[in-house]
């Protein structure tokens, strides 16, 4: 079988808590309640986001969420001069920087061809 573990890293880059032998199930919400409530408000609001953004447009975008402190994170933040977050880029030019669900629609709908 499989032994997972979940490692969680403190903005100091030490380790801050080890999870042995964990579950798949359930284990994202026991690791959540680890971290400030302010980033586990934000964190569901990004996901609820996430989710319904792909229940309205299917198979239609592509939704990929990059950790800004990730080695892929840090040259797209980069390439695409982000310094807001959440911050999302459409069709590889356009550029929607946080919480603004109509400019991030309106973007989406463009770029599908939806009216």
């Amino acid at each position: 079988g499989v032994a997972r573990s979940t490692v969680l890293i403190d903005p100091r880059g030490k380790v801050a808590r080890v999870w042995p032998s964990v579950k798949a199930k359930g284990h994202a919400e026991q690791v959540l309640a680890e971290y400030p409530q302010e980033w586990q408000e934000e964190y569901r609001r990004l996901s609820d986001w996430v989710f319904e953004l792909a229940a309205r447009y299917g198979d239609q975008v592509l939704i990929k969420v990059i950790d800004p402190q990730s080695p892929e994170g840090l040259f797209k933040s980069l390439r695409y001069r982000v310094r807001r977050y959440p911050t999302w880029i459409v069709d590889g030019k356009t550029r929607v920087a946080g919480w603004d669900r109509r400019a991030l629609e309106a973007a989406l709908d463009i770029a599908c061809g939806t009216p």
